[in-house]
């Protein structure tokens, strides 16, 4: 609501205007749930974890999970190639591809399928699969990086 008041005198003031606002405890709890609701979203953009080749965001670090005791892992396949690993419980950004199997395995009780970046398909890992319905991502370190994005 805004309240125009004129002085009354002889001499001739301004018109001053005066904003008066009166807010209810629900829109002051309203304006402060969109504040926190900023910082959590300012938070999550600085925890990113993208894809290196493109960017794209892929998890963030609140879903860094630690498997067999240790969240970082290096194996090598049946190649003889060498693969660090980090594990998350959650990759959005991937899109996973093949059929599950438990064969060359690194992680007993889980089959593994790979994972690509959802934007430019770069081999990103793997996602994990248990029986019982419990799953996880290996992301390959080299393939990731931390980082903001707009």
């Amino acid at each position: 609501m805004f309240i125009i008041h004129q002085t009354e005198s002889d001499d001739i003031q301004p018109h001053t205007l005066w904003a008066f606002q009166k807010s209810t405890d629900g829109q002051i709890d309203e304006l402060q749930k969109i504040s926190v609701m900023g910082d959590e979203e300012e938070k999550e953009k600085k925890n990113r974890i993208l894809c290196k080749n493109c960017k794209n965001p892929v998890t963030s670090a609140e879903n860094i999970m630690v498997i067999n005791g240790m969240h970082r892992h290096t194996f090598s396949n049946p190649h003889g190639i060498v693969f660090e690993i980090a594990c998350f419980s959650s990759a959005h950004g991937c899109v996973n591809g093949g059929l599950p199997t438990a064969e060359f395995t690194w992680f007993a009780g889980f089959s593994w399928r790979f994972s690509f970046c959802s934007r430019c398909h770069t081999h990103l890992g793997w996602q994990y699969l248990s029986k019982s319905g419990e799953h996880f991502y290996g992301l390959i370190v080299d393939n990731i990086i931390e980082g903001t994005t707009k």
